[in-house]
């Protein structure tokens, strides 16, 4: 039976510390080094290595301009849009009685 290779070798943990130090993500180490995202995540965490105290990430590439709105933030907006619409004033005008029937008195013939 052959033995099973370690996952964290010494060189994949160099290449964990480098990745780490250069800001890249944990997704951006992982796909690099050839492990899960939760390996790398779980491996950072036995190593004591942070990001820095405020758990800011460091600057983006893309010049630092804000992320995307995420799509529940956006579903938020737009439900908060269909409720701020003014509703309708339904008039209060009395019941008519004339054709009135039980659930029991329901047949094809009556409108439902």
């Amino acid at each position: 039976m052959p033995a099973i290779a370690p996952t964290w070798t010494t060189e994949r943990v160099e290449l964990l510390k480098l990745h780490f130090a250069a800001g890249l993500s944990c997704r951006e180490i992982a796909a690099d080094i050839g492990v899960s995202r939760n390996a790398v995540i779980g491996k950072l965490s036995r190593l004591n290595l942070t990001r820095n105290e405020r758990g800011e990430r460091p600057a983006r590439k893309n010049g630092g301009t804000a992320p995307a709105k995420t799509a529940p933030r956006r579903q938020y907006e737009m439900l908060a849009a269909v409720y701020a619409a003014p509703e309708f004033v339904i008039a209060d005008e009395p019941i008519d009685d004339r054709q009135r029937c039980s659930l029991f008195e329901l047949s094809e013939a009556r409108c439902r």
